[in-house]
């Protein structure tokens, strides 16, 4: 907490999701988590403090690589636009780290508005991970790829998956026409759930304290989204 700048502790979920647990998941990431162990399970003040160092470090290279791979998946997701409009996104190549290609498959969800797998390949197969976007249940489109996959494993929303190399572009093709199957040809335009309209006049400090009190927001419990109209800057 105190190397986040949250010494008095976490005061919303947020700092824990974005704060917190990101650098305890950062050495399991980059394949052994037992600096993020040792943390946890020290009672040397000391020496609790350099294991907290060293996963604040390994976070700051996580985004790195991360960075970098995700870069590299929105270069291939542009190509792969140019030439058609897929339901699902595969991205997939050599040297990137299978310990962030699930959030780099979020991130590209997030920018494209669609399912996105993307695939570490090491040698001739690869590992991946899968993100769903719209109603699209991911693990039953792996289900109708099984016959083209190592192994797979998730939900209707995310999942994880082996691969041979020379299957990929079979993969892609077999999830957009499940794509197509479970919700017809077009890919639905992106919206946005607004809770309320407001004025700027409304929108004030004591505002902000009042919707504080809705916390902790997560996935079941969003944070409100206001909506103010004719906005002038």
């Amino acid at each position: 907490c105190e190397i986040v700048g949250l010494s008095d502790g976490p005061s919303s979920a947020s700092d824990v999701a974005f704060r917190l647990a990101p650098r305890i998941n950062a050495p399991g990431r980059l394949g052994d988590a037992s600096e993020a162990l040792f943390l946890l399970i020290e009672t040397d003040q000391r020496k609790a403090r350099q294991h907290a160092e060293n996963c604040n470090d390994l976070n700051t290279r996580r985004q790195e690589v991360q960075e970098v791979v995700l870069r590299e998946a929105r270069e291939q997701v542009e190509a792969q636009l140019r030439q058609g409009n897929p339901e699902v996104l595969v991205t997939a190549a050599r040297g990137w780290h299978a310990g962030v290609v699930g959030i780099v498959a979020a991130k590209l969800v997030d920018t494209y508005d669609r399912p996105a797998v993307v695939i570490a390949l090491d040698d001739e197969s690869g590992r991946g991970s899968a993100r769903s976007a719209h109603d699209f249940h991911m693990y039953q489109g792996l289900q109708e790829a099984a016959p083209l996959l190592l192994r797979y494993g998730g939900h209707a929303a995310a999942a994880g998956l082996s691969v041979h190399m020379d299957q990929i572009d079979a993969v892609r093709e077999t999830l957009c026409l499940s794509y197509r199957r479970q919700l017809g040809g077009q890919i639905p335009r992106r919206v946005t759930n607004v809770d309320a309209t407001v004025g700027l006049e409304e929108v004030d400090e004591r505002l902000a304290q009042e919707i504080s009190l809705l916390e902790p927001f997560g996935i079941a419990n969003t944070e409100p989204l206001l909506l103010s109209r004719d906005a002038e800057v």
